[in-house]
């Protein structure tokens, strides 16, 4: 088990919104929120077709988390995203 709760400061889940993914205003909301650009975000999703291809469209980073993934992958992106 690792810790990501460190990481971040908000959690945002599609059902919980009547836009929710793949919709392109469910993460642009998310972009607003926070007051930062696409191309300076990461989306984990082990969805293609609901996180990954929506947030690609968008500019953002993304990453495929297959489940079968060590942690190490995110982990290195993560912390790439935080020392730009």
């Amino acid at each position: 088990y690792t810790n990501t709760l460190s990481f971040f400061s908000r959690f945002y889940f599609g059902s919980h919104y009547p836009d929710c993914k793949p919709e392109p205003r469910f993460f642009t909301k998310i972009l607003l929120d926070f007051k930062v650009q696409p191309e300076n975000t990461l989306m984990i999703g082990d969805s293609i077709n609901n996180d990954i291809l929506p947030c690609k469209n968008l500019g953002m980073k993304t990453l495929h988390y297959t489940g079968s993934d060590a942690f190490q992958p995110i982990k290195q992106s993560i912390m790439e995203l935080t020392n730009e």
